[in-house]
């Protein structure tokens, strides 16, 4: 830890005065000036707080920590905080270059506005079913045609390890940033282990990850269904299409919905969409429909608050109808997008359009499909303070309840 530099008091002085008002919480006061300052201001940090928190001119004292509330903090624990601070950034700032070079990646090349080729990349996508969709894309960017592409740490479990001078493959990873992935063509078998032959191995991966043509997982589109009414979404299934394509979403803030706070209490809340789909349609065909609806939610074509982005009709359904084919294609279920895309190429170039938002828009229909959604990590929640604040307000009253033993049964309220 540096020792105590008595002229930094001076600068760190004048910094905390202005900073203060910004991040009044002392943990966000001490990063904000380390990262100013350098790390030769933590010795004096407890002690400029504490001066700004008992100062006769204006400071937002109501806003700010109690001295008892920091006063054991040591250097030390301040300097963790800044090395995690430190490491977090870094991470969020390499992917999203990474992210953003992608983006400009798949449409800046030529080749991939031919929609030829964008169709064989979708394709792809399909494929990698054990894959998240973005980095199903981004292997599909990086070696058009791969097949099996693994961990190096997978890979082992099939008695191979990547070549020396093997491709690299680079993906996402989950509080990664990224990790390396290579294709069999990429890989040896280690020496003194039994071979296996690529087929095989494909075969076994796919096993469990293979879904009949046609068949709609119930599970996932229940869950699909269930998480609806959290995200502010009204369905609407008396609507009868006249198209293949039937239905729509449209603001829409008429209708009631019935909105879980937990697994035993919910509020009701006026809509903020409406999606109106043909109730007299195959499931498939409403789960089809669903999803490109959604995409036009996700890709933020219409949003929650004044957020969207701002594109033409055409670009606007050929995402959403991208976001709707990669899902279905994901969950093995057959359907005629590439006829309704067909419709949007021009001289055999598509629309521009983002794969940053559709891959991100898939992402988040798939992880509706898995599991029920918290409301407080809906975009709605975060967007809509009347419906914050009677959320908030609910849970409060519930736990007031619970604590005073009112609770004795778990019931819809």
């Amino acid at each position: 830890m540096p020792s105590i530099d008595r002229t930094i008091f001076e600068p760190l002085l004048e910094y905390a005065e202005h900073i203060v008002w910004q991040a009044p919480g002392f943990r966000e006061f001490a990063l904000a000036c380390i990262d100013h300052l350098g790390e030769k201001c933590i010795p004096l940090l407890k002690s400029t707080y504490g001066s700004l928190y008992f100062a006769p001119f204006d400071t937002p004292k109501e806003k700010m920590n109690k001295p008892q509330e920091y006063e054991n903090t040591t250097a030390d624990e301040i300097y963790h905080w800044f090395k995690l601070f430190e490491e977090d950034r870094k991470r969020k700032e390499q992917e999203r270059e990474f992210k953003d070079n992608v983006d400009e990646l798949q449409f800046l090349v030529t080749e991939f506005r031919n929609s030829d080729e964008f169709q064989k990349m979708l394709d792809g996508l399909g494929q990698f079913k054990w894959l998240a969709p973005y980095n199903a894309m981004l292997v599909q960017l990086q070696l058009p045609g791969a097949c099996l592409v693994l961990t190096g740490k997978q890979w082992a479990k099939y008695n191979r390890r990547p070549k020396a001078n093997a491709r690299k493959l680079i993906t996402l990873k989950v509080f990664g940033p990224i990790q390396c992935m290579f294709d069999y063509e990429g890989t040896e078998p280690i020496p003194g282990t039994p071979e296996e032959d690529e087929a095989k191995i494909l075969e076994d991966w796919n096993k469990t990850l293979v879904q009949a043509t046609g068949e709609l997982d119930k599970e996932k589109y229940n869950n699909l269904l269930s998480n609806l009414p959290l995200l502010g979404i009204l369905i609407d299934d008396k609507f009868e299409a006249v198209r293949t394509y039937g239905g729509y979403i449209a603001k829409h803030r008429d209708g009631i919905l019935g909105i879980p706070v937990n697994k035993d209490f919910s509020i009701s809340y006026r809509s903020e969409f409406i999606i109106s789909i043909n109730g007299k349609a195959p499931s498939a065909s409403q789960f089809h429909t669903l999803c490109h609806e959604l995409g036009h939610l996700f890709c933020k074509h219409m949003y929650y608050g004044h957020e969207r982005r701002d594109l033409t009709l055409e670009e606007r359904e050929f995402e959403a109808e991208t976001v709707a084919w990669i899902v279905c294609k994901r969950q093995g279920i057959a359907n005629p997008s590439e006829q309704y895309l067909a419709g949007y190429t021009k001289n055999g170039k598509i629309p521009l359009c983002s794969l940053d938002n559709i891959m991100k828009a898939v992402t988040k229909i798939e992880e509706l499909m898995c599991g029920i959604l918290n409301i407080k990590d809906s975009p709605w929640y975060k967007y809509d303070k009347g419906l914050k604040g009677a959320v908030d307000k609910k849970l409060a009253d519930i736990k007031a309840q619970k604590s005073q033993g009112n609770l004795f049964s778990s019931q819809w309220k």
